[in-house]
């Protein structure tokens, strides 16, 4: 009885250390992946440092594991200029590390009711970013969805605007107000996480969608579907609004 007390009191003895180096392990780990959640967090705080963009709010979920990487999924909601969009999408993507880098799962961008200092139209924008880390593979192929989205958002503000193509100010002789061209303007537009876009917006004429519609394919992007096109009026001016999606797949 004796013996197998002692032997029971030796292997407790023995497996002391081996719990305090798993729990100096464990500490060291999460440790390491606070310090790359940090570092992607900084890092965004700072891509907000021009004038014409705001960082709102920033929401972190728990991380997940699987056996090829680490994913930490974060949320972001900013003020951005039309002019600031792309620049500042691009600085946020470009945050890449050894193993760490962050990618874009989908931004919904509506028009704000507030101007920013500068005067220029304010854009409400909530992004959907992960951070991955300790991947296995080439990080080419992590981000490609990336320069997906980035290149498609610049080639719908090539052909759209987000900012009202309605002069506000009241001509002289007519009393009215006055379109600046003919050019569509949006109100809103989302890209989820599976890269399908939807966008809402406004033109003078139907022809102008339709052939708004047939630039977007002739850029790459597929299954332009225009869903619905009404009469309607902005600030007292006829227009037509329209609803527009398809995929950047």
């Amino acid at each position: 009885m004796k013996k197998v007390i002692f032997v029971a009191a030796l292997l407790f003895v023995l497996s002391i250390p081996v719990q305090v180096c798993a729990s100096a392990s464990e500490s060291a780990q999460i440790l390491g992946d606070f310090q790359k959640i940090r570092k992607a967090v900084d890092f965004v705080a700072d891509s907000f440092l021009a004038s014409e963009t705001m960082l709102n709010d920033l929401r972190i979920s728990p991380e997940f594991k699987s056996e090829a990487c680490v994913v930490v999924p974060f949320e972001i909601g900013f003020i951005s200029s039309e002019a600031e969009l792309s620049r500042l999408m691009e600085s946020i993507l470009s945050y890449s590390q050894k193993d760490a880098l962050l990618l874009q799962k989908g931004i919904y961008i509506s028009v704000s009711a507030e101007s920013l200092k500068s005067g220029q139209l304010s854009l409400s924008c909530v992004s959907g970013l992960e951070l991955v880390y300790n991947f296995t593979g080439s990080s080419e192929s992590l981000s490609a969805s990336n320069a997906i989205l980035l290149n498609a958002i610049k080639a719908i503000l090539k052909e759209a605007t987000f900012q009202p193509q309605i002069r506000k100010s009241i001509d002289a002789d007519s009393k009215k107000s006055k379109t600046v061209n003919e050019t569509i303007w949006m109100t809103n537009f989302r890209i989820d996480n599976d890269l399908r876009f939807q966008l809402s917006g406004y033109s003078f004429l139907p022809k102008m969608i339709t052939e708004f519609a047939d630039k977007l394919i002739k850029a790459g992007i597929s299954g332009v579907f225009i869903s619905n096109m009404n009469k309607n009026t902005f600030e007292k001016v006829p227009v037509w609004r329209f609803d527009l999606t398809g995929s950047l797949k």
